[in-house]
């Protein structure tokens, strides 16, 4: 029952073509003419048995036939003399009964009948006119035709009127589209007897939701977002059945989009549901100004305290010394820095501030303590003699790290002054706080 309810629009549209089909030929329907409409299952069968009856009664056309007292369904009115009888393989119709009144006079009048089945059976479709055969309603090419045409016709919004034009023109193209099945076009006309686009409709066209793209009205600019719309679409739902997440989208969107899709694998759970174009398109332009703006730490961004800079300050170049490891660009994110505590404080911190916000994630450290503050980190020891420390901060959108190497030694300069500008710090990770 659900489906049929989710169809009805469907429905809808081939019961109203069947009838002005039979309703512009009947000054020239022969009496006893037989015709079919073969369809996919015995689902489609009932909805558009239904759809035609509940057409026919809204029109104040419908009529009842009865066939040896055995058999009973309803007509379609089409003039004063004659009906159209519809017969439809459900509710226990079996192929060998469908012959049968195929082959039966109908009323004295001679009533045409319509047999409606889902079975490829020649002994029921044989001798009669198919409704999908060349010329006929519905037929591939006439059927396209007539939809193209009523979505024109059916006063849309733009975009939605787009959106249906742009879904019949990639199923003509789509060579694994089969264009003479009319549950092909099920969501399309399931739309447009509706007169509008639903949330819950755009997957069903390989797209995402697109709030922001239904008040467009420009043609140029609704098919460009379309189009857009079709190949993100496409990418993601490609690689989440036949790909990695991780390493095939990685470049593309940025961690929490990539995150999501993860989940939803993991848990089966439609990806596309709560995610708009507009969502997915955020996600592409946040890893892009990331992968513009890739984590810089300068020597020059370097603060070091003890409790609060205003209290008490290692000045560079005097107590404390930062050395790159060397020229290249990945040695200069190698930060040797040496302090001097001749004071004896309890605590040192060495602060820097970075360009970009640092994440907590970011970090792995060893020998001392961090914290971060939106573009600021801290790095804070308790010295004791002579200490070492090791930081690591990793910007994996760029693939970039920052080794900070510290030594905080309780001496004055003055005992090591021969190597303040020559050092460099081995540090290892396997130090405890």
């Amino acid at each position: 029952m659900e489906m049929l309810n989710m169809l009805n629009g469907f429905y809808n549209y081939i019961a109203k073509n069947a009838i002005n089909f039979f309703q512009t030929k009947k000054d020239s329907i022969r009496p006893g003419e037989r015709y079919c409409l073969q369809l996919d299952t015995e689902e489609m069968v009932q909805g558009v048995n239904k759809a035609i009856q509940d057409y026919a009664r809204r029109h104040g056309t419908e009529g009842a036939y009865t066939y040896d007292n055995v058999y009973s369904t309803f007509t379609v009115r089409l003039s004063a003399e004659t009906e159209l009888v519809i017969a439809s393989k459900i509710d226990g119709m079996t192929d060998d009964f469908l012959t049968t009144l195929r082959n039966a006079p109908l009323t004295e009048k001679l009533f045409p009948i319509l047999m409606i089945t889902y079975s490829p059976n020649d002994s029921v479709t044989s001798g009669t006119s198919n409704l999908s055969a060349r010329g006929m309603p519905f037929h591939a090419e006439t059927l396209i035709s007539h939809i193209q045409k009523d979505i024109y016709n059916a006063q849309l919004p733009k975009a939605t009127e787009l959106l249906l034009i742009d879904e019949l023109n990639r199923k003509q193209s789509d060579q694994f589209s089969d264009r003479s099945s009319l549950y092909e076009y099920s969501d399309l006309l399931t739309v447009l007897d509706r007169g509008n686009i639903l949330p819950e409709d755009y997957h069903l066209f390989g797209l995402l939701e697109d709030p922001e793209g239904e008040g467009l009205i420009e043609p140029k600019k609704i098919q460009d977002r379309l189009g857009r719309n079709h190949r993100i679409f496409e990418q993601i739902d490609r690689i989440i059945k036949h790909g990695n997440i991780e390493d095939d989208l990685e470049k593309e969107f940025d961690k929490d989009l990539i995150e999501h899709l993860s989940r939803c694998k993991r848990n089966s759970i439609p990806w596309y549901k709560g995610q708009t174009l507009q969502m997915v398109l955020n996600s592409q332009d946040r890893l892009r100004k990331k992968l513009d703006n890739p984590l810089e730490i300068s020597n020059e961004s370097f603060v070091i305290y003890s409790n609060t800079a205003i209290e008490y300050t290692y000045p560079i170049d005097t107590l404390a010394f930062i050395k790159n490891e060397g020229e290249t660009k990945s040695k200069q994110r190698i930060k040797n820095i040496l302090i001097y505590n001749p004071d004896h404080r309890a605590e040192v911190t060495v602060s820097m501030d970075t360009n970009i916000a640092v994440r907590m994630g970011w970090i792995s450290c060893a020998g001392a303590s961090a914290a971060v503050k939106g573009r600021n980190t801290a790095i804070t020891m308790k010295p004791t003699g002579c200490i070492f420390s090791i930081t690591t901060i990793t910007d994996s959108t760029n693939k970039i790290t920052y080794t900070i190497k510290i030594c905080i030694a309780d001496i004055h300069p003055q005992y090591l002054e021969m190597i303040q500008t020559s050092y460099l710090l081995s540090v290892t990770k396997t130090l405890r706080r």
